[in-house]
């Protein structure tokens, strides 16, 4: 497996303007399995997932907002998209 990561939107964005990476991406996403760990969010991740049909993605949770809480608002919007 193979694991293809953007950490921030501005790395993201910069990516998905450049068409010659994207296709690169593309072609080891037929060919390979690949992982992809982007800055996805509620809005981006069913366009991206479909665009790059990866093996699998990451899911990022985000930080605890102090110790031991954690809001999963916004990680249970993307899993509901996926499953739509």
């Amino acid at each position: 497996y193979y694991m293809f990561s953007i950490y921030n939107d501005e790395d993201l964005e910069a990516f998905l303007n450049d068409n010659d990476f994207k296709k690169r991406i593309k072609d080891f996403t037929d060919d390979l399995n690949v992982i992809l760990n982007l800055p996805f969010n509620a809005e981006n991740i069913i366009d991206l997932t479909k665009e790059f049909k990866p093996f699998a993605i990451n899911i990022y949770a985000g930080g605890e907002e102090r110790p031991g809480y954690k809001d999963f608002d916004e990680l249970i919007e993307m899993v509901e998209s996926l499953d739509e």
